[in-house]
């Protein structure tokens, strides 16, 4: 007798529920999203104190069962946005510009500037020459100024790249969090997993942290301007913390960037 088929793993709808009285009751589940089979992370949200606005971001790939190989078959980073605390929701983003490397993009983190301002950051392996999911990973940026409606370029802010085969981040642990990021009106801060001091044989692994100072306008919606990104490493024990984003800047290495003009992200 012939063995049955295994099954398919399900795909996993992304549903947003609300409350407005505080978390004592919730409204009916909704699907704002079809989803995917790979939903190893959940989808990070953040509101707008200041407004009515939530923005979403995961990673995934762009078919439901994770169909096709190489550009098809990646893991893109992935944004929707609602301006009415998620009664309706916009189109769904790709915010990384890779389009076509191959390459997989993970854990994104999402922080709202004080003047509304989004920023988002993940890992990146586009610079990596050793497969879609191998080797080499950057810490990429991205920002909008018009409530996530569009996005401006990508910009990376790791000085240099972090290599995967040390460390604990898949070394038979999979100890990989979300990226972290804190916004003010003219700073991002950002702290990540980071493997520079590379010894295979103690596996150490860091936490280090950048600021960019916005010295102009980045989004899309106003292109141009000048930013300085500048790096630090956030020593174990304390100075800063990955969930936490306690950060210090002491003896930061420093450098210029200006982006390139803004344009929108790639609707999925």
């Amino acid at each position: 007798m012939a063995r049955p088929a295994p099954a398919e793993p399900p795909v996993r709808p992304i549903y947003y529920m609300r409350s407005i009285d505080q978390g004592r009751t919730f409204s009916e589940r909704v699907a704002i999203d079809p989803g995917n089979q790979n939903a190893a992370q959940p989808p990070q949200l953040v509101a707008d104190p200041k407004s009515k606005a939530l923005y979403m971001t995961w990673n995934s790939h762009a078919e439901q069962k994770n169909q096709g190989a190489g550009p098809k078959g990646d893991l893109d980073i992935f944004f929707l946005s609602s301006a009415d605390s998620g009664r309706s929701w916009g189109q769904k983003l790709v915010l990384n510009d890779d389009k076509g490397s191959g390459a997989n993009q993970y854990l994104p983190g999402v922080a709202v500037a004080p003047d509304g301002r989004v920023d988002v950051a993940w890992y990146d392996y586009r610079s990596s020459q050793l497969g879609p999911d191998n080797g080499l990973q950057d810490v990429y940026y991205a920002s909008s100024g018009d409530g996530g409606r569009s996005f401006g370029p990508n910009l990376r802010i790791t000085d240099r790249s972090i290599d995967r085969s040390i460390g604990v981040w898949d070394n038979n642990i999979g100890s990989n969090h979300n990226m972290s990021l804190a916004s003010t009106g003219k700073s991002i801060y950002f702290a990540w997993q980071d493997s520079r001091n590379r010894d295979p044989l103690a596996q150490p692994e860091d936490i280090y942290m950048a600021k960019l100072n916005l010295d102009g306008p980045v989004a899309a919606s106003e292109p141009g301007g000048d930013s300085k990104v500048v790096w630090a490493l956030a020593g174990a024990g304390g100075a800063a913390s990955l969930m936490g984003l306690a950060l210090f800047a002491a003896g930061a290495l420093s450098r210029s960037r200006r982006p390139s003009g803004g344009k929108s992200a790639v609707p999925a």
